[in-house]
């Protein structure tokens, strides 16, 4: 084999090189033209903005009174319907039905009234209540108010005690030695809260127990703290059992007048 010039070396290397880049032309080309594809950049977590109508429920609205105090003639009655969930502040009417004689319920949902003269009957109706969302919900609860003639007597012990459910009752300490005593159903797990509240001005000193349904007391409280003054309050304490639990509500020092009056605030949560 002769020797090659320089010229002819030159030109035959440019060849390699020129066959060489088709190749990679043409290895390139072999996706049928598509884009390579390029991984998708992560996301952090904290950043995913979650599906519309996925928003973390608020709370369910819904009406915890469920049962009403008894009325009796000749004697003031005041209670609060109390709701949860929802956004406060609520919009109580009567929907239908009526309230006893003389008896109103107002936009905040306080019962109130004062019998008189009125036979032992059942008063059954409706209230629609209302939240300040928009759009707002509404939800009906029926309820029964039962009107008994003359006096209902004491409620100082569990088996004349007053039944009540979730809501405000007010009522006082009266006469001197007065005990009354309120009845509601709980649920095993459940729990309770109960908070008295006074006017101190009036120096009641008030004691609040919860006893369970064989009158055994399972807590209590006295308003008297050290330093000062506080409401009787026992807090989201847990029912033992399904049944029948009682409140009772006293003065420490054993006293009772007229101007001993007090709120019960009942609410119970499952």
């Amino acid at each position: 084999m002769g020797r090659w010039s320089l010229k002819e070396m030159r030109i035959t290397l440019s060849a390699q090189v020129a066959a060489l880049c088709l190749v990679v032309v043409i290895l390139a080309g072999c996706g049928g033209g598509a884009e390579p594809s390029t991984p998708a950049a992560a996301v952090p977590s904290s950043s995913v903005t979650p599906p519309r109508g996925l928003a973390p429920d608020p709370g369910a609205f819904s009406v915890l009174t469920k049962t009403l105090p008894d009325a009796t003639t000749g004697r003031t009655y005041r209670y609060t319907l109390q709701a949860v969930g929802g956004k406060p502040p609520y919009l109580w009417a009567v929907s239908s039905g009526s309230l006893p004689p003389g008896f109103v319920l107002s936009s905040e949902g306080e019962v109130s009234g004062l019998l008189s003269g009125v036979v032992e009957t059942d008063y059954p109706f409706t209230v629609r209540v209302v939240d300040a969302a928009s759009p707002s919900s509404e939800i009906l609860q029926l309820l029964n108010i039962r009107v008994r003639a003359g006096n209902l007597g004491r409620n100082d012990e569990p088996r004349s005690a007053t039944p009540i459910s979730d809501g405000v009752i007010r009522a006082s300490i009266s006469p001197h030695g007065d005990i009354d005593v309120y009845s509601f159903r709980g649920i095993s797990g459940g729990r309770v809260t109960i908070e008295i509240r006074t006017n101190q001005d009036t120096h009641f000193d008030s004691f609040l127990e919860l006893l369970d349904q064989d009158g055994v007391r399972l807590a209590h409280h006295d308003d008297i703290e050290p330093g000062g003054l506080s409401d009787s309050r026992i807090e989201e304490y847990v029912l033992p059992g399904t049944g029948t639990y009682y409140v009772r509500i006293s003065d420490a020092r054993g006293g009772g007048r007229p101007d001993f009056i007090y709120e019960l605030h009942l609410t119970l949560t499952n």
